[in-house]
């Protein structure tokens, strides 16, 4: 019997893969608000992090969230976006 595929997600801060059930999926409001996406169903593209303050503080250093996503983004307070993380951990 063959094993389950599991889909393998890259991390913006890090850039280490890992399984998609293992990070936090990230996406941008129409307002191109950066936000934490918790039921992983927004549409459009989605940027995937590892559940580490590190990981978000290198992703919000090189800007890769605005790369990922393809656009502008207003970005709010960096310990912001860590309680929203926590709180799906």
């Amino acid at each position: 019997m063959a094993d389950k595929h599991v889909p393998i997600r890259t991390c913006v801060g890090c850039r280490g893969r890992f399984p998609k059930a293992d990070l936090v999926r990230f996406a941008a409001t129409p307002a191109d608000i950066l936000v934490v996406d918790s039921s992983g169903s927004q549409p459009g593209r989605g940027a995937y992090l590892c559940f580490r303050k590190k990981c978000l503080r290198l992703a919000l250093h090189r800007r890769s969230f605005h790369r990922t996503l393809r656009r502008q983004l207003v970005v709010p307070d960096d310990s912001f976006l860590w309680e929203q993380v926590r709180e799906l951990e």
